[in-house]
């Protein structure tokens, strides 16, 4: 993984805290949210989380279906064809309803 992926997610992370609460919050504050929003489903720890705030790491697959579904931003490149840019768009379907169907997909 390059240095330049890790801090696309770290940036595109930061960028999608800001827009949901108003300000970047703690990795603990983010911790704790995904942990509640899910219902317990989904753990990951303060420290984890701070690592890819600061792009030390990326988040797993897993983790980064889970921050799609509760921030609505799509967190993954995807590159157009005739630009070669990364693109970023928002999801417009309900959070609840993709993280059901990522639960009903998990092995």
């Amino acid at each position: 993984m390059t240095e330049s992926e890790q801090s696309y997610v770290s940036n595109l992370l930061r960028s999608a805290m800001r827009e949901k609460y108003g300000r970047t919050v703690s990795a603990a504050k983010l911790s704790r949210d995904l942990h509640i929003w899910s219902g317990g489903r989904f753990y990951v720890s303060a420290e984890s989380v701070r690592k890819w705030l600061i792009g030390q790491n990326r988040p797993r697959y897993q983790a980064l279906v889970v921050l799609e579904a509760f921030f609505g931003y799509r967190f993954v490149k995807e590159t157009c064809s005739d630009v070669n840019k990364p693109l970023v768009r928002p999801i417009y379907r309900s959070s609840e309803a993709a993280f059901r169907s990522v639960k009903d997909t998990a092995p």
